[in-house]
């Protein structure tokens, strides 16, 4: 299915359940309640997810900086071969020249299943991440007494991501480069508006983070 046959279903579901609340409301029944989540903040903000993040750079530290040793000792003996260098004339050359290509091959390898190895490590703990996040969404969203919790905009209308502000340079990084950038951002935003009264965002962020320092993460 094409994002805009997503984003047009989710509008219309959206549109359905206003028209079904004002119509219930009508008849003597609460209107259905309905709030947003920027889930771009929620990870950002979420204490747990800035922890796995460092304890992954700490376990695999002593893999990456040995890979690095390595790839900067390789580049110091390419380096290191003067104009006097030449595989197709020396024998001498062309072994030191063989040895150096097995030794970038053995290096590349080594490099390619270091990062799935790391990104296999961080897959697991996101999975974790979002299920709490879920969790914490449910949890708030009954606890409010909301019908329906849906993800916010994550772009502003000029396409920048959503809660920065534009400033010199780094504003302009932020900002769309194309009309067609421009417009996918526009369609991957599900909710087109809501009033600041709506918006749960912050109550998911503070139990998340309440959980995990009561289960002995990061302090505030």
């Amino acid at each position: 299915m094409k994002r805009s046959s997503v984003g047009g279903l989710v509008l219309a579901g959206l549109m359905a359940v206003l028209l079904t609340g004002s119509a219930s409301a009508g008849e003597g029944e609460a209107a259905k309640r309905i709030a947003v989540v920027n889930v771009s903040r929620v990870f950002k903000a979420y204490k747990k997810v800035q922890d796995i993040q460092s304890n992954l750079e700490k376990q695999f530290k002593q893999t990456k900086d040995s890979l690095e040793a390595e790839e900067d000792g390789l580049r110091k003996d390419v380096q290191a071969t003067g104009p006097e260098f030449d595989p197709e004339k020396k024998r001498d050359d062309l072994q030191k020249a063989q040895n150096m290509q097995i030794r970038k091959f053995d290096l590349e390898r080594k490099k390619f299943e270091f990062l799935n190895l790391v990104e296999k490590a961080r897959l697991e703990e996101m999975k974790q991440v979002l299920k709490e996040i879920r969790a914490a969404i449910s949890a708030v969203g009954k606890g409010k007494t909301i019908d329906m919790v849906m993800r916010a905009p994550e772009f502003d209308w000029e396409g920048r991501p959503d809660g920065e502000q534009p400033d010199g340079e780094a504003g302009d990084e932020t900002a769309p480069r194309t009309s067609t950038e421009l417009v996918r951002r526009f369609r991957e935003n599900p909710v087109l508006y809501f009033s600041a009264g709506v918006d749960v965002t912050k109550d998911v962020i503070d139990k998340l983070n309440d959980d995990y320092e009561k289960a002995g993460g990061t302090k505030k």
